[in-house]
């Protein structure tokens, strides 16, 4: 039996933590903090298979340094980079995947 890989360590952008925490507290709001607790477990399930696993989701093509993971039962999508170097993994945004996230992107200026 292999050994498991040593986990990369998971680090947040600022802009990651402000679009989190908006869409938080829109599901308490619109939904329920049950809703939101469960986005939230969700994320953090697939954050744990991306320490170990980072390149399991697909380059972004706009920006190939980045990748694209869609959080399972939810419609958002997280992008994030990878320092292989440093064994680190950067959290740079969410977003729902109906808005016009291009466009998003090119207004925050990164």
């Amino acid at each position: 039996m292999s050994p498991k890989p040593h986990p990369y360590k998971i680090l947040s952008h600022s802009d990651f933590d402000d679009e989190l925490t908006q869409i938080v507290e829109y599901l308490c709001d619109d939904a329920s903090h049950k809703a939101a607790s469960q986005m939230v477990e969700d994320l953090v399930s697939q954050l744990d298979l991306i320490s170990t696993h980072p390149f399991i989701y697909p380059a972004y093509p706009p920006r190939p340094s980045w990748r694209k993971m869609a959080i399972r039962y939810w419609h958002y999508v997280v992008f994030y980079t990878i320092n292989k170097q440093k064994r680190q993994i950067i959290l740079t945004h969410i977003f729902h995947m109906s808005r016009d996230i291009h466009s998003l992107i090119e207004q925050k200026n990164i």
